[in-house]
């Protein structure tokens, strides 16, 4: 437990490092402000679908089907949601656009829910959480490659912080 409280320390501290000037520009208010609000909101509700999913997995309840019913509802909410805030409905009919919807519906959701919530029925949910940590390393090494990220000391710290807590976590326990 004490191994697990420390991980998720150093977890947490190594990506509230990396999101250091995120979290000084919320300080201020405005669209930062709510980006970290919308985070934390996320984070919570991906918490509670986590153990949905536990509890799905000790019922019996095959992964794929489930996650098929839980998307679908999510995308009812949300377009209830754009209902509600008259949000207007479109789509591009480009290439680009269309290529990059079916990669982020096929390897974005379907792929992606489907092997965490494998993991999170072979793991557990202590420490699948920990995807939750890397998945902001792994962005801004992609981010990197891709699009030029610069980095700073201090993001390097959260690196080898949210890394350490990793591995602290995921390690085997002693017999």
């Amino acid at each position: 437990m004490l191994r697990t409280l420390v991980a998720a320390g150093l977890g947490v501290s190594g990506v509230a490092l990396l999101f250091l000037p995120e979290l000084r520009a919320a300080r201020q208010g405005g669209a930062a402000a709510v980006g970290i609000a919308l985070a934390f909101g996320a984070t919570a509700i991906a918490t509670i679908g986590n153990m949905v999913a536990v509890r799905n997995y000790k019922i019996g309840l095959p992964t794929f089907p489930a996650t098929t019913w839980g998307m679908a509802y999510g995308a009812l909410t949300a377009a209830i949601v754009a209902i509600i805030l008259g949000e207007t409905w479109t789509f591009e009919r480009s290439a680009a656009y269309t290529l990059s919807l079916v990669y982020l519906a096929l390897f974005g959701s379907v792929i992606a829910f489907g092997a965490y919530l494998t993991l999170l029925k072979r793991v557990g949910a202590a420490q699948s959480s920990f995807v939750g940590v890397a998945t902001p390393v792994i962005a801004l090494l992609l981010s990197t490659l891709f699009e030029g990220y610069r980095w700073t000391w201090v993001a390097v710290i959260g690196i080898v912080l949210a890394v350490a807590g990793n591995w602290l976590a995921l390690r085997a326990k002693p017999a």
